[in-house]
């Protein structure tokens, strides 16, 4: 910035009431700070631009907003030992509100009875992404959709052929058929459309994350709620195997979207029933720091080889197994859980042995 800009907005700072009705009209969000980072002035703009009010900010050290930026290490610095330059960043930002903003910081410092005082200017940009961006996320979404539709085909059919044989022997045999082969055969209909219907929604589910039609809303949600919520959920499935789950209940709250997350887990925890061999154990364990909550979801069923393992997001289609009862997958499952856990800004990773079994650990947003 240059020496003329500086000294006139040194000057507004001599004048405050002026100052903050100028400053006021201003789109930018403006934020004045002393020598510590204590901010003594936030224009009306910022609200809009990153969630907080002015009540929430006067008074906090400037740090608290980019607390969870990368580069509030080089913020610290530079308020302790500003040097001629000013402080230049652009970055995606999650704002108190929960919405995400691509945004432009640039801080310079100012002398004020020979100490150093700081004057923040925040903008809204528009993110351009890149030709080669572009083309790699069209590639990679290509390459998944080829092959999600070669298995997918495949596994509709199977589910119409099911249908149109066992109703087929119906018709035909429909005179020779006692009450309880006909309530067989209608059991086994049933069970092919469930999962035909299991299959669409998946699909679905599938068409709306690589789309970006649904919309995200994190709130702040017990834990323990959720979590028991999908155990219930799987009730049936649990007892068919004699499996028992080991939880232990604690009151942690979390920053996220209540179906993303239920949605998440219970795909998680349908795996590893999935896998799991009878009379065994899943483990689901919760612990948490000063920012984040890790859920750990551990099953002791037939595992990953390392392939497999490697490309469980990559090439999930190539290495469908099979469950310890025969039940077959489709390849969608995780990764609809990698683009759920994306979605309410955590993370996800997998440790798995062959004839061992699977470890999930997703990391989720603590909420404050």
């Amino acid at each position: 910035m240059r020496k003329k800009e500086k000294q006139f907005l040194y000057c507004l700072t001599d004048f405050f009431d002026v100052e903050k009705n100028i400053l006021n009209k201003i789109n930018e969000g403006i934020i004045i700070c002393d020598n510590l980072g204590k901010i003594i002035f936030v224009n009306t703009a910022i609200q809009s631009l990153i969630g907080y009010t002015v009540y929430d900010l006067e008074g906090e050290n400037i740090q608290k907003i980019f607390q969870n930026n990368n580069f509030k290490e080089d913020l610290l610095q530079y308020l302790k030992s500003p040097d001629n330059n000013d402080f230049e960043k652009s970055f995606e930002y999650w704002g108190k509100d929960n919405s995400a903003k691509f945004l432009h910081l640039r801080i310079f410092s100012y002398e004020n009875e020979g100490k150093n005082n700081f004057f923040v200017v925040i903008n809204e940009k528009i993110r351009t992404p890149k030709i080669d961006e572009i083309e790699g996320d069209y590639k990679e979404l290509l390459t998944n959709f080829q092959s999600f539709i070669s298995i997918i085909g495949h596994d509709v059919r199977n589910v119409f052929a099911q249908i149109m044989s066992l109703s087929g022997i119906m018709i035909d045999d429909f005179e020779d058929l006692s009450d309880e082969n006909i309530k067989q055969y209608l059991e086994m209909i049933k069970n092919s459309t469930g999962k035909g219907l299991l299959l669409i929604d998946n699909i679905l589910k599938w068409g709306r994350l690589i789309s970006k039609r649904d919309s995200v809303i994190l709130m702040k949600y017990k834990l323990n709620d959720i979590i028991l919520n999908v155990i219930n959920s799987k009730e049936e499935l649990l007892i068919s195997k004699n499996i028992k789950i080991n939880y232990e209940e604690k009151d942690i709250s979390v920053n996220t979207d209540y179906n993303l997350l239920i949605q998440a887990i219970s795909n998680i925890l349908d795996n590893a029933i999935k896998f799991s061999n009878p009379n065994t154990v899943i483990d689901i364990k919760t612990s948490f720091d000063l920012n984040n909550v890790e859920i750990i979801i551990e099953d002791q069923g037939k595992g990953m080889s390392s392939e497999a393992l490697e490309n469980i997001f990559v090439k999930p289609f190539r290495y469908i197994q099979i469950g310890t009862y025969g039940e077959v997958g489709n390849g969608i499952g995780m990764l609809l859980v990698r683009e759920f856990i994306k979605k309410i800004r955590g993370e996800i990773k997998i440790e798995s042995k062959k004839n061992i079994g699977t470890k999930v650990k997703i990391k989720i947003p603590l909420a404050k």
